[in-house]
């Protein structure tokens, strides 16, 4: 896969009980594990602002091969009310109010290892079993992220998966690197502390 038909990102609803759709070129799911504390609220708002700034899978399928498409997940018990001209921030009050926590702690269990709270980011190539430990699998733990930082990790997210073979060792090593470089950068221009971020960027090695 050359940079021209590299996959790019777009994101889907997911409801109770929906199956998703076939033919996609990888699948990705956003993963809270319980609703907000206060403490919490600005690190889950950054994350879920970075995926509602993201495409849809549906609109990019209108231009690129589904093959193509990393389809990013968000778990949700009831549909969008019709989210056209609606902000982002409203777009993150209704996922936060009706976020499907159940059918998130279904896909962690199947992880062969353990996360933190969340937000977590999982990669695989076929829709998830839980039944079934996934393989291979890109797991990226956002549990120690700092609000101000998110969308930077987000973006290296997407910039990630849109290489092939994106589980090789080789290659999640490229990836530390490259989020390493892209949160210290990030960091440098919020007046954040590099030992700050050293310690986050070692979490997710």
């Amino acid at each position: 896969m050359d940079a021209a038909t590299s996959r790019v990102t777009g994101t889907a609803i997911l409801l109770p009980q929906e199956k998703e759709a076939v033919g996609y070129g990888l699948y990705s799911y956003a993963l809270l594990s319980h609703p907000p504390e206060a403490g919490e609220v600005a690190q889950y708002t950054a994350f879920l602002k970075a995926l509602v700034d993201l495409p849809t899978a549906e609109g990019l399928a209108r231009y690129v091969p589904k093959s193509r498409i990393n389809i990013t997940s968000i778990l949700l018990t009831a549909p969008d009310p019709g989210w056209d001209g609606t902000d982002a921030d409203a777009k993150v009050a209704f996922i936060l109010a009706h976020y499907d926590y159940a059918r998130s702690a279904a896909i962690r269990s199947s992880l062969s290892s353990k996360t933190g709270a969340g937000p977590v980011l999982v990669s695989v190539l076929h829709p998830i079993d839980p039944a079934m430990h996934p393989h291979p699998v890109l797991v990226q733990d956002m549990s120690l992220a700092q609000p101000s930082l998110m969308s930077a990790y987000v973006q290296a997210f997407v910039s990630q998966v849109a290489h092939d073979r994106f589980w090789q060792e080789s290659a999640l090593s490229q990836f530390a690197l490259g989020l390493r470089n892209s949160l210290e950068v990030a960091a440098t221009g919020l007046n954040l502390s590099k030992a700050a971020v050293d310690g986050w960027v070692k979490f997710f090695k």
